[in-house]
């Protein structure tokens, strides 16, 4: 009963309750025509009937029960109640007896339905799984590389694929159906032929190599396995596969020749598959020992760096380099050389990883012991006295001791690219030079005295000179040792004695030199001022001693004012000299038409531009206004710039000057097809005295005091003058800007500067890092009466500007730490109230327009550089003072 209660679900229920509900309502349809209490179990047994076909033999056994249970209640007197009889009992009984056996047996009837169902539900599956196992099989046949085909028992073709087609060398009509030993003749009698009788009879399963019968020059492995009606065979060609294992023997013997340690490992097992002879003399284990084991615990390899890294490194590079330290069967650890390759399948998978190795270990113990050695020698040479240094047999330097370092100032890489005759003295170098030539080309010592530069104080000091060279056996030079030894201080006591010895004769001459070149400069002098003067004194003289006519004396006059003039311009004349080199000249302010002061410079150079054939271009704006400016000085400017300009322009070439209105500014260009102006010296173009290193530029001779001129003539008329060039031979332009304004400005700034009284207890804080520097600015500033505040950093200056609140500041740029430019940045963020608009004086020894213009650009009003003029800090103090009361 529990083994149908199991399978009692709810499927079941329904199937029982549904059935009987069905013959207990046809039951009481019935009852009142056909009486359905003398046939109370009739259509019930139906209801049995059909719940054990549907719902097996549970539901049966349930719809049985239920039937009972109904049947009792409803049909079997008396209705409506349960109370049973002997006869009732007995029918109840039998009706299960019954309803047991119909369920039993419909059950069983539906699960032979079922299984039946099911069988054929297999039958079809299989069906179709043979046809796609087919189709299955017959396309992996088509689509292998090698041959194969099928016989039946009378050796006729039933299958041949496409690859033994092509083998076979005749369409497939010719082959099926068809014998073989007709097909192919020659198969009698061979051992391959014989192979096939073999195995049909046998039925026993054969591998054959042997030439082929259609290809007798390739070799084939035969496969031939007998089937129920007849024989598989399936053959590939060992041809090229053979070759290629003859090949890798001999390469296997070429590596077991092979002085390096070369195995196959797999990538990721580190299993040994290969190992050559190399490795077997250098670790001691033979390659059947080896092969199958990890190399890594074989060799108890250590890494140089992590495996996880060199393993992401031959996957990505396809290769690695490094040095391993491992240990051989002895227990002997060794250092090698080694290199890494990724190997691959035919298709490109990585696999194994070919390690050659090499053994390093005695050139790593050489190296140590040299490292060692090279210790001993510099920790020697580094305790020497005496500057030492070490060369090629080319004198190219290859060591030096730290005394040269000390002395020297050059770090390793200079020293050992100028070499040591770069630190003498000029002086010195070339004699240095042909004495160390010479003993470089016969190899001989070397000893000479010369004066190599300390750095710590900027002087040349005499030293001892000595290079001795190292040979090999057959005289050669295998390296040169050198040193240099101070021998100052005795050069000196030397040179003090023979002073002393020579002093009186020295004391002669000089006092003899100095009267002769006195005597020269008072002659020179006396001629220039001699010569005017005759004439002035001779006619003064007639007129005092005689009377002379009108026509004479008017002469006389003419000639006296003359000669005054010329010896009154040859006065200016020099002093004009003087002040241009040193920067000072006055200006006569007047209102300037530059077209016309451009126009006279022309004029003047006009002839030398005609004698080298140049063309001048002019192209001048006459929308200009004028300018406030000194008219000669302004030329001056023009004419110096079209001057160099022609100078400097080969035959033929061209010069262009512009004259253009640029905002408040008037702006002349001078540009040139001529010489132009290398990258490197154009930052020094307006430098005085400096000129372009060249040759070409040589050649055009002067002082180089042109540019200079010009700069401080624009400077001096509130402008501006820059340069531009391509490069050497694109010719250049110079530009000037001057500033339009009145001349109230210019004219008042010179006697402003005398009046050094309205500096009188004005506050002054002067930054700068050089203490000699800021004791002259302090003195020079307190002699005017001001109050002078001092800091040597640019960070005690802004606490001063903070505590004291000075009217103005002087600041110098190149300071350690924060330097100039931090501090006036810092400053102008300030609110004014704590000196964020103080008149600021940039002073610094960095001249030079891109100077100014950088200074200008981080806040100072003004730039001066160093030697200070004094004239010229009074008057740019007194402007800016002014400037700012006027603001205020």
């Amino acid at each position: 009963m529990k083994l149908y209660l199991s399978y009692l679900q709810p499927k079941t229920y329904g199937v029982a309750f549904l059935s009987v509900g069905l013959a207990l309502l046809l039951m009481w349809a019935l009852d009142p025509i056909a009486d359905m209490v003398m046939t109370p179990f009739l259509l019930f047994l139906g209801a049995v009937v059909a719940a054990a076909w549907w719902g097996g033999v549970a539901c049966g056994l349930l719809t049985t029960a239920l039937a009972a249970v109904s049947s009792t209640y409803f049909f079997i007197v008396p209705e409506y109640t349960f109370s049973l009889d002997a006869a009732t009992v007995v029918r109840l009984t039998v009706f299960g007896i019954q309803g047991s056996a119909i369920s039993v047996i419909g059950g069983s009837l539906r699960r032979a339905r079922q299984r039946l169902e099911r069988s054929l539900l297999k039958l079809q599956e299989s069906e179709a799984s043979l046809g796609h196992t087919n189709q299955w099989v017959t396309a992996i046949l088509e689509s292998i590389t090698e041959g194969f085909y099928a016989l039946d028992m009378q050796w006729r073709f039933v299958y041949v694929n496409p690859q033994a087609l092509r083998l076979f060398k005749r369409p497939l009509d010719d082959l099926l159906g068809h014998s073989i030993w007709e097909v192919l003749p020659d198969l009698e009698g061979s051992a391959m032929g014989k192979a096939f009788r073999q195995v049909m009879a046998t039925r026993r399963s054969q591998v054959v190599e042997a030439p082929g019968i259609v290809h007798p020059d390739r070799l084939f492995e035969m496969h031939m396995n007998p089937l129920v009606n007849g024989l598989a065979v399936y053959f590939r060609d060992l041809t090229d596969r053979r070759q290629d294992e003859r090949q890798l023997r001999q390469q296997m013997q070429m590596l077991d020749l092979a002085n390096d340690s070369i195995m196959i490992r797999e990538l990721d097992s580190a299993i040994i598959t290969y190992w050559n002879q190399g490795a077997a003399r250098c670790y001691g284990w033979s390659a059947a020992e080896a092969i199958g084991q990890s190399a890594a615990a074989l060799l108890k390899t250590v890494l140089p760096e992590p495996i996880d890294t060199i393993r992401a490194a031959i996957l990505q590079e396809g290769h690695w380099i490094g040095e391993l330290i491992q240990t051989t069967r002895s227990g002997r650890t060794v250092i090698m050389s080694s290199r890494w390759t990724l190997q691959q399948t035919p298709v490109g998978q990585p696999n194994a990883i070919l390690e050659i190795n090499y053994d390093v270990t005695e050139q790593k113990h050489t190296e140590a012991a040299l490292r060692k050695s090279e210790l001993h020698f510099r920790t020697l040479a580094n305790s020497m006295p005496q500057m030492f240094w070490t060369a090629q047999p080319n004198g190219q330097l290859e060591y030096c001791n730290q005394r040269w370092y000390n002395y020297t100032g050059l770090s390793a890489a200079q020293s050992f690219d100028q070499g040591w005759l770069a630190v003498l003295h000029p002086d010195d170098q070339k004699r240095c030079q042909s004495a160390w030539t010479e003993a470089l080309q016969v190899g001989q010592p070397l000893a000479l005295e010369a004066r190599p530069l300390r750095a710590v104080d900027g002087q040349y000091r005499w030293h001892l000179v000595r290079a001795f060279p190292l040979q090999g056996e057959g005289g050669e030079v295998l390296r040169w040792f050198g040193s240099l030894t101070d021998i100052h201080d005795q050069k000196l006591a030397l040179a003090e004695r023979d002073r002393a010895l020579a002093q009186e004769r020295v004391a002669r001459t000089e006092a003899e030199s100095a009267n002769r070149i006195k005597d020269e400069f008072l002659a020179m002098l006396s001629h220039e001022l001699r010569t005017p003067l005759n004439p002035i004194l001779g006619w003064v003289s007639l007129l005092r001693s005689r009377s002379l006519n009108a026509i004479t004396q008017a002469r006389a006059l003419e000639t006296i004012e003359r000669n005054a003039k010329i010896q009154a311009e040859l006065i200016e004349d020099l002093l004009d000299v003087s002040r241009i080199l040193r920067g000072k000249l006055t200006l006569d302010i007047t209102t300037v038409d530059l077209a016309s002061v451009i126009n006279a410079a022309l004029e003047t150079v006009q002839l030398s531009a005609q004698a080298k054939a140049i063309a001048l271009y002019t192209d001048l704006d006459p929308a200009v206004k004028s300018v406030s400016g000194d008219r000669n000085r302004l030329q001056q400017i023009v004419w110096n710039l079209l001057s160099n300009a022609i100078k400097f322009t080969p035959q033929g070439g061209e010069v262009t000057i512009r004259l253009w209105q640029d905002g408040t500014y008037a702006t002349i260009e001078v540009q040139d097809t001529g010489q132009g102006i290398s990258a490197d010296f154009l930052p020094h173009v307006f430098e005085q005295f400096r000129q372009a290193d060249s040759s070409s530029t040589r050649a055009f001779g002067g002082l180089g005091l042109g540019l200079a001129i010009v700069r401080y003539l624009s400077e001096q008329h509130g402008g501006q003058v820059s340069v531009a060039s391509p490069g050497e031979g694109l010719g250049a332009t110079f530009t000037v800007r001057l500033p339009q304004h009145d001349g109230a400005a210019l004219i008042l700034a010179p006697a402003a500067a005398q009046d050094r009284s309205s500096l009188a207890g004005r506050r002054i804080l002067v930054i700068d890092d050089d203490f000699d520097s800021l004791h002259l600015l302090s003195a020079l500033l307190e002699g005017c009466a001001m109050e002078v505040l001092t800091a040597c950093s640019a960070e005690a200056g802004l606490q001063l500007v903070t505590q004291h609140h000075p009217d103005v500041l002087i600041s110098d740029i190149g300071m350690p730490g924060q330097d100039g430019f931090m501090l006036i940045r810092a400053l102008r963020q300030r609110p004014e109230a704590e000196g964020g608009s103080i008149p600021a004086i940039a002073l610094t020894a960095y001249a030079g327009a891109q100077n100014c213009d950088r200074a200008l650009a981080a806040g100072f009003q003004r730039h001066l550089t160093k030697p200070i003029d004094l004239d010229e800090l009074i008057r740019t103090l007194i402007e800016l003072l002014h400037s700012g009361a006027a603001q205020g």
